[in-house]
C-alpha cells in the first residue's frame, strides 16, 4: 500500500514568463528625427516580459513564477484566517 500525502512542495523558477507584444504610437518628434527616415510609420513594436499567471502541477510539486506564488501564498494564508474567524 503506498501511503497517501496531502503536501506540496512549492518551486520558483523566475524563467516562467510571457511576452507581450504590444503596438504603441509613435511621438512626431520621433518621427521627424530618427534614422532611418520612416515619418509614415506611426507605430512601433515594444515587447515586455510579464510573470506567467498560471501555476504548473508536476506530481506532488507546483513550480510557478515567483510573483505568482506569492499571490498563491497570500490568497490560501487570507482564506485560513477567514476560515479560522480573525479575518473578516
Amino acid at each position: 500500500m503506498i501511503p497517501f500525502s496531502w503536501s506540496l512542495h512549492l518551486l520558483a523558477s523566475e524563467a516562467l514568463t510571457l511576452t507581450v507584444t504590444e503596438h504603441v504610437p509613435r511621438p512626431w518628434r520621433e518621427r521627424l528625427l530618427t534614422w532611418p527616415w520612416r515619418p509614415w510609420q506611426a507605430l512601433r513594436t515594444v515587447t515586455r516580459t510579464e510573470p506567467n499567471p498560471a501555476v504548473l502541477r508536476i506530481g506532488n510539486a507546483v513550480v510557478g513564477h515567483p510573483a505568482t506564488l506569492r499571490k498563491f501564498l497570500t490568497a490560501r494564508y487570507g482564506a485560513q484566517l477567514r476560515a479560522e474567524g480573525r479575518l473578516n
